[in-house]
């Protein structure tokens, strides 16, 4: 939404001077924006999560994210919140968004249009727009008409907030997240068996994080051994759509991956009728390319972040091809002794984090292959 201060608010303990560019102030004031970008979410899709702030003497005056495709951008809801007795503090004011502002016009104006109307002097921005109309040249445009620019702070910071955004606009797929639970021997289960191993606060994230992404994907076996909703149930939020490979239609339409609950789609090799909540696409399961296929039907139907959730035959399968990009592993503290080996993670670590007796480790992918 577009904010509107109740009143101007102060960063306390650091001094504001409009003669020098304070690292620590610009820093802070960028972790604020990327704070209001991620209240965006999955609405902003395919766009990318930004948000804005407007800093007059070190005291804030504006505030903004954007919040829905389509919808105005940070910059705009940001400048929209100035209260009228502080309008005219806006040229004089420096303006923080974590992305670099847009000059193409689409479904908005463009951004650096509206940056120049406001005779703003000063711009920070985290990280560079990766679309390739834009990548730098709307920085370089509002430099030729006298903006005073700073890019790159809480650039890593930054850049992940739109890890996402990046490998849909560069590679014209889904982001595509590999998700498992293992027991502390590097098991994740046991051939034929349903066996629950994370405990109640890793569960609860796992059903946050099926709220934020798109699609979520298992295999047939996952889908038949475990019957599972793959249903936001356990955390307040919109059902991601549940997509289940089925070659050969080996999955009971009474199982729970076809409740209601939620919209499926299977992809199969038989030619089926969609009905109700689910639909069907057809696809050759022993093509080379399958995997790159099924990410680009994928992509062409609104799926821009994908978890996967199982087996272990098609995370390996993602792992082995290169077209993944983050991994989200849950190391329990259950002992299985023997089963279905955990597939091997390896990349650049993120985060390790103890959720009660699990472990959980964000893991990107540091060699990632383009499609």
């Amino acid at each position: 939404m577009s904010l509107k201060p109740s009143k101007i608010w102060c960063m306390s303990g650091l001094s504001y001077d409009p003669g020098h560019q304070n690292d620590d102030l610009d820093r802070l004031y960028m972790k604020r924006c990327i704070e209001l970008a991620k209240r965006g979410g999955k609405h902003v899709r395919p766009n990318p999560m930004v948000g804005s702030v407007l800093v007059h003497q070190n005291k804030i005056i504006g505030e903004g994210y954007h919040e829905q495709f389509g919808k105005a951008h940070a910059e705009v809801n940001c400048l929209r919140s100035v209260e009228l007795q502080h309008r005219k503090l806006i040229p004089t004011s420096t303006l923080y968004v974590s992305l670099e502002p847009c000059n193409i016009v689409g479904k908005t104006p463009a951004c650096s249009d509206l940056i120049l109307s406001e005779h703003l002097q000063r711009l920070v921005v985290g990280a560079l727009d990766p679309n390739p109309l834009v990548n730098g040249s709307s920085l370089d445009h509002l430099r030729t008409k006298g903006v005073v620019v700073k890019h790159g702070v809480c650039k890593n910071d930054a850049e992940q907030l739109i890890r996402p955004f990046s490998v849909n606009m560069n590679s014209k797929r889904p982001y595509v997240i590999l998700k498992t639970v293992k027991s502390s021997d590097h098991f994740i289960g046991r051939q034929g068996e349903k066996i629950w191993l994370s405990n109640e606060f890793s569960s609860t994230l796992s059903h946050k994080w099926r709220t934020e992404v798109d699609g979520i994907l298992v295999g047939t076996t996952t889908a038949l051994m475990d019957n599972p909703s793959l249903t936001a149930r356990l955390y307040p939020g919109e059902n991601p759509i549940r997509i289940v490979l089925d070659r050969s239609g080996k999955i009971p339409i009474e199982h729970a991956v076809f409740s209601n609950e939620a919209d499926t789609i299977v992809f199969t090799e038989l030619n089926r009728l969609n009905h109700n909540n689910i639909s069907y696409i057809k696809i050759d399961f022993q093509q080379k390319d399958f995997i790159d296929r099924l990410l680009q039907e994928l992509f062409s139907i609104g799926v821009y972040v994908l978890m996967i959730e199982g087996g272990a035959q098609m995370i390996r399968s993602f792992l082995d091809s290169g077209k993944w990009d983050e991994a989200r592993v849950i190391t329990t503290s259950n002992r299985l002794f023997n089963g279905v080996a955990a597939p091997n993670m390896t990349g650049k670590l993120i985060l390790r984090q103890m959720l009660d007796n699990d472990e959980l480790q964000i893991i990107y992918n540091d060699q990632q292959k383009n499609t």
